[in-house]
């Protein structure tokens, strides 16, 4: 799996540098595909310092599990469609998040 280069490295950089600790290169890809691809599709604005995924939610999940497995299973739905062997990671991803969130109201 190959993730075309981005507009905006720099801020690229900065966002998976800061706050993160991953360790599996699946999850590490799912992240940055999430950063690079899926945020821009989400977002109406094409600046990358004015997108409220890029500026707000990618740098919470540098400290929230639950927003992290969120992103990472959102990332795996949207590649699914490129690399169908991707769905069981997501979901792995959305039962972790569902379970974190859980956790956190009870």
């Amino acid at each position: 799996m190959t993730i075309a280069p981005s507009s905006n490295s720099t801020f690229n950089n900065v966002l998976l540098r800061d706050s993160f600790s991953i360790s599996d290169p699946q999850n590490k890809h799912l992240l940055q595909y999430f950063i690079r691809v899926v945020s821009r599709t989400l977002s109406v604005v094409q600046e990358d310092e004015s997108n409220p995924f890029l500026s707000l939610v990618v740098p919470l999940a540098g400290s929230s599990k639950v927003v992290l497995e969120s992103l990472l299973a959102l990332s795996a739905s949207h590649l699914r469609r490129i690399y169908p062997e991707v769905l069981q990671k997501g979901l792995a991803h959305q039962n972790e998040g569902c379970f974190q969130n859980l956790s956190l109201l009870g």
